[in-house]
């Protein structure tokens, strides 16, 4: 009888170690096939694409003293596939003086520009802004504070960059930036201007 025992256990012994060579066997043939699978994808596609920095060719531009669009030219030549192209800020601009600060306004001579920064502030912080007013220097854009210019405003992509790299046949990719956390300054700001908006809502 004890011999009838092992004798059975040893035949569910053998079944279970069958079962689990089939399991073993099974698993190998879907991974040879999943990486047969991936090789095929990946050998159609091997080009290695050689993306330039876009502030590195503002420097290259200074530097040698040519237009932008012989230097994108240029670093085509030298194997280059595409043009990173950076966030600018409302700040950026300011310091590159394509805009001017004048009292509250933000002054620019060209009114495209200043469309652009008020779309930014109004999808930003949700501000409305009044219409452009012209003035000796330009057009001017009043705005409610000049902290707009303390803040990370992005204004958009440099799209001087982005037109020229296009021309000359340059792929171009965005570098987006990542959001920096509230500050205090500005966790105040917004909390006052949630009070008012409560307050209208319960004259309403």
């Amino acid at each position: 009888m004890i011999l009838a025992s092992t004798l059975r256990l040893g035949q569910g012994g053998m079944e279970m170690h069958k079962s689990l060579w089939s399991l073993w066997a099974i698993g190998v043939a879907a991974s040879v096939i999943a990486a047969g699978w991936r090789w095929q994808i990946e050998r159609q596609y091997r080009t290695v694409a050689l993306v330039v920095d876009g502030n590195e060719i503002r420097t290259l531009q200074v530097l040698t003293g040519k237009p932008l669009g012989s230097v994108l030219k240029d670093l085509r030549d030298f194997g280059a596939t595409a043009v990173s192209v950076s966030a600018e800020l409302l700040s950026d601009w300011v310091s590159k003086g394509k805009v001017k600060v004048e009292g509250s306004a933000i002054v620019s001579e060209r009114v495209e520009d200043l469309e652009r920064i008020r779309r930014s502030i109004q999808r930003q912080f949700g501000t409305p802004l009044p219409e452009l007013e012209k003035r000796e220097t330009g057009w001017a854009l009043p705005v409610p504070s000049l902290d707009y210019l303390s803040a990370p405003l992005f204004i958009g992509l440099d799209r001087e960059i982005a037109n020229a790299a296009h021309k000359v046949g340059l792929a171009v990719v965005a570098r987006l930036p990542n959001p920096s956390g509230l500050t205090e300054k500005w966790v105040a700001i917004l909390g006052g201007r949630n009070k008012e908006r409560q307050s209208v809502r319960r004259c309403l």
